[in-house]
């Protein structure tokens, strides 16, 4: 039997949540048991058997969430098979993916013994009207600036779903193959 996977994530507008949700869906398809949890109320990881942490970034920085949860939990996470997802995009601009990679890298090197297996950056959702404090203000104090804002949403659920899969293959490779592999790629099914 596996220990459970646990799925952290920091999310001010609901965005990150909800990629934690669909990759938990996936994951259970493979018979594992995951919990998903916001970092600020994980208590323990020590009943887990691997985790996966999901946060925003920010003008180029992860939220204080993030940094407390690793900072609170290194001796733990120093030995867990982790992996995590940066939603970042929402402009959708030829480099911005890099762009977020290498900022999210400079936040993490800050943290030298977590060292997830992979990094998976994600497009992001634009919301103006969702905005927490302080990204909010903005809006009240030159309301002419962000007049016009387009809503956008470059989650790409497809992605996110194979994403997942592939996570539950390295997770689990034998319940993998009882799961529901309509995500997965051809080389998976292949094997």
């Amino acid at each position: 039997m596996f220990a459970p996977v646990l799925i952290a994530y920091s999310s001010r507008t609901g965005s990150t949540l909800e990629v934690a949700e669909a990759i938990a869906k996936v994951l259970r398809r493979t018979r594992l048991t995951v919990h998903v949890t916001r970092m600020r109320d994980v208590q323990s990881l020590d009943q887990f058997g691997s985790i996966i942490l999901g946060t925003p970034i920010y003008v180029g920085e992860l939220p204080r969430e993030v940094h407390r949860f690793i900072a609170r939990f290194r001796t733990p996470l120093a030995g867990l098979p982790s992996w995590m997802f940066v939603l970042g995009p929402v402009e959708g601009r030829p480099g911005e993916f890099g762009m977020s990679a290498n900022q999210a890298g400079r936040e993490l090197a800050q943290f030298p013994w977590f060292r997830p297996v992979e990094i998976k950056i994600l497009g992001g959702r634009f919301d103006i009207d969702a905005l927490p404090f302080p990204f909010n203000l903005g809006r009240r104090l030159l309301p002419s600036r962000f007049a016009g804002l387009p809503h956008t949403d470059l989650r790409n659920w497809s992605e996110i779903n194979t994403w997942a899969t592939l996570l539950s293959w390295r997770i689990k490779p034998v319940a993998s193959r009882l799961a529901e592999l309509e995500f997965a790629p051809e080389e998976l099914l292949a094997g």
